[in-house]
């Protein structure tokens, strides 16, 4: 039987307290990576060794999801737990009654997903039937429900940067392309599809992607997310017209092939450099180690779609596979769409605020994180308040580093201050102030030192005399 790790059981004893307390609903967010099944498998050992007669039902999503269940019930030596895809128990609801189906918990994975709601719905009524929903992203895939109508309060487990110092997941790189994207519409949660398919499948934005991957991840075995089915077979015809190993995979190909998801996947797990391009298809339920690195190929207004996407190539690679000679020091994000920046998406591994996500859905604010550059020497994203880059080692010296802040982030009036105007200087001074006050997620000496080459910045641009009237205002601001 599996030994779950420490933090695997104090996020179990979390669970367990939650329901002494006499919550019957309990959202529980766990990372990719941390071992939701698990969890909840060993979970099950504890609950039935108290509860024997205990009928448990575990509800999943996609076909990898439901094998995944099965195989750890097996491995933790536990029989008689029903494991079902989510459509057709509910088929089964619909066409029976809930009474025939009763139990006295359910396990929803991936309980973000707006499908498995209606059956939660079903059991509404029952307060004594316990229902624990696993997630890594605790924010409703329709904003007009969320998570908290279904579940009375959440637990959450370590964040990625926590498994990733642990060596259960792998760190990410990040390269932000730059490129001049259209306008595309909303569309309902998220952009409008066909819109940003046309868009994205113009010549130059198929040729980026490609060029991207040539000069970032070339002979990486990399999963590439696109917009639409026929984008995804552009961009596939693209790499494949470069010499890469590429594929498609998406639901019409699948409808039109049963074998043909575990052939590819079979491909691709077994092909080095495979380019596997999908839509739609492999953003939950997919593991395989031996990818390198996605390319995410479109826009989203989604953070969880970013965050799950992302998951994807972070598992770490198995021991049998390091005995082999395969290496994975760290994997691959290339964004072609301007989510790291424009979305305000941020590196994959940031930290988010879960439980008020959870608790507040309504105060979700698009953007909030520290701002960000390409470093100089290698190209990865890294926060613009850096002074080295953490992968190449590159220096950055700090003044360069607060100048192109001031520069990027617009903090000082463009045009100098005029001669003698008091006026403009101390609006150009309480401006510089403001601005500074609202970078995101920047510590306190750094905000204070951004502010300090503001001040410098305005006092070399100035032509207003004396001059001392700007240092004498940093000084009774902010002291010597």
């Amino acid at each position: 039987m599996i030994t779950p790790y420490p933090d695997q059981i104090d996020f179990t004893n979390k669970i367990i307290s939650k329901l002494r307390d006499g919550f019957t609903r309990v959202c529980c967010q766990a990372s990719t990576g941390f071992g939701k099944t698990v969890v909840f498998a060993y979970l099950l050992t504890r609950y039935l060794s108290r509860n024997v007669s205990a009928k448990v039902l575990i509800l999943v999503h996609r076909d990898e999801l439901l094998i995944q269940a099965q195989e750890m019930l097996r491995d933790f030596k536990l029989h008689g737990i029903a494991v079902e895809m989510v459509e057709k128990f509910n088929n089964k609801i619909t066409k029976h009654g809930v009474d025939k189906f009763s139990y006295d918990m359910l396990i929803v994975d991936e309980c973000h997903r707006g499908e498995f709601f209606k059956v939660i719905d079903h059991y509404k009524p029952d307060p004594s039937v316990i229902v624990l929903g696993f997630t890594a992203t605790p924010i409703s895939s329709d904003k007009r429900k969320p998570l908290k109508n279904y579940f009375q309060t959440i637990v959450c487990a370590l964040p990625i940067n926590d498994l990733i110092r642990l060596g259960r997941l792998t760190p990410p790189i990040h390269h932000d392309i730059d490129q001049d994207i259209g306008k595309i519409s909303r569309g309902g949660n998220d952009y409008n599809m066909t819109q940003m398919g046309i868009e994205f499948s113009k010549p130059r934005l198929v040729e980026a992607v490609v060029h991207a991957y040539k000069e970032y991840a070339e002979g990486k075995k990399m999963l590439v997310y696109n917009s639409t089915i026929e984008h995804s077979d552009l961009v596939n015809n693209a790499f494949l017209a470069a010499g890469y190993p590429s594929r498609s995979l998406d639901s019409e190909s699948l409808k039109r092939d049963k074998n043909l998801r575990k052939e590819t996947l079979k491909w691709l797990r077994e092909t080095p450099g495979a380019i596997l391009n999908n839509c739609g298809i492999l953003t939950t339920g997919f593991d395989d180690t031996t990818i390198e690195g996605e390319i995410f190929n479109r826009k989203t207004k989604s953070l969880p779609l970013w965050i799950q996407c992302g998951g994807r190539p972070a598992r770490v690679l198995k021991p049998d596979q390091i005995k082999a000679g395969l290496t994975k020091p760290y994997f691959i994000i290339i964004d072609m769409g301007g989510n790291i920046d424009s979305e305000g998406f941020g590196h994959w591994n940031e930290r988010h605020d879960w439980e008020m996500y959870f608790l507040h859905p309504d105060k979700i604010k698009e953007g909030g994180v520290a701002p960000m550059k390409n470093c100089p020497a290698c190209h990865v994203r890294i926060y613009m308040s850096s002074t080295e880059c953490r992968w190449c080692g590159h220096k950055i010296p700090r003044e360069v580093v607060y100048t192109d802040m001031i520069v990027k982030l617009r903090i000082c009036a463009e045009k100098g201050i005029k001669r003698n105007s008091h006026d403009a200087l101390m609006s150009a001074i309480a401006e510089a102030a403001d601005r500074v006050k609202k970078v995101p997620i920047i510590s306190i000496n750094e905000r204070r030192e951004l502010m300090f080459y503001a001040f410098k910045e305005l006092y070399e641009r100035s032509s207003f005399e004396p001059k001392t009237h700007i240092i004498s205002h940093l000084v009774s601001v902010y002291g010597k």
